[in-house]
């Protein structure tokens, strides 16, 4: 259900980009602004609806999660009331999908029984992962609006000293007008600060993790409450993007099961 809900918002992207990209044609051209008017609105509608769909899944696949996580974490079963409604409210082909899927296996690498201790664990290494690509895309993001400002600075500087063409320094002005508040729309700086306040809960809960674990066997009180203060944190996050996690995803598991998993008992 997460992967549909991160299809749905890069859609929701990329749909912006298009409106963005026709209006820059339209503007460079000089070419039917009546028609790019109604071309971007219809864009920006398409975008605003994709937006509202990806909120809708991820609400969804994080409710999911929660419990797949309490499941995983502390043998908590999932009602089967709770189950149903889950299944009945999900689009057909999600369902579908999720049935199609090849079996894989244990989520988390921890080879504790369920109870606190596997929670912490569990805990430990989502932290882990979680922060990890959370710094990346808050890296991306600031790569992206530190070379758009640039790009920007070194094209209005042109624009200025240009002074042979009135028309061109106006449209080129107006382009990087565009693209300044592209960043906007799309969310770039909020999506920046989100990635990276992500990433420095996730140490925080990696580190509260660790001290649990090496000041003896935590309480389930204690894991109880690691578990819901990551879990509201990874909500309020930026989603990850799925091909970043699928870039990362063999050398992040590698460096774990190497370095970091804890044996079992």
């Amino acid at each position: 259900m997460e992967s549909h809900a991160k299809w749905w918002w890069a859609s929701a992207l990329w749909v912006r980009l298009s409106g963005f990209l026709i209006a820059v044609a339209s503007t460079l051209l000089g070419r039917a602004p009546a028609l790019t008017s109604y071309s971007v609105a219809l864009l920006t509608l398409l975008a605003e609806t994709a937006g509202y769909r990806s909120d809708w899944a991820r609400s969804k696949a994080q409710g999911l999660r929660r419990r797949l996580d309490l499941l995983d974490s502390f043998g908590w079963a999932i009602p089967n009331a709770e189950y149903s409604d889950i299944l009945a409210s999900v689009p057909g082909y999600v369902h579908a999908d999720a049935l199609n899927r090849p079996t894989r296996g244990p989520y988390f690498a921890s080879a504790a029984q369920p109870g606190p201790v596997r929670a912490v664990e569990n805990v430990s290494e989502s932290a882990w992962f979680s922060k990890h690509l959370s710094e990346e895309m808050g890296h991306l993001c600031a790569a992206t609006i530190a070379v758009t400002g640039v790009s920007a600075i070194a094209a209005l500087t042109a624009a200025i000293h240009s002074v042979g063409d009135a028309a061109a320094s106006t449209s080129v002005a107006r382009v990087v007008t565009s693209a300044l508040m592209l960043l906007l729309s799309l969310g770039v700086v909020r999506m920046m600060a989100g990635y990276y306040a992500f990433a420095h809960a996730a140490a925080t809960a990696e580190a509260g993790a660790e001290r649990l674990l090496e000041s003896g066997t935590p309480s389930e009180r204690e894991a109880l409450k690691l578990v819901c203060e990551y879990q509201v944190s990874r909500s309020a996050s930026p989603l990850i993007p799925e091909w970043l996690w699928q870039w990362r995803r063999n050398a992040l598991n590698e460096l774990w099961r190497s370095l970091r998993r804890r044996a079992g008992p």
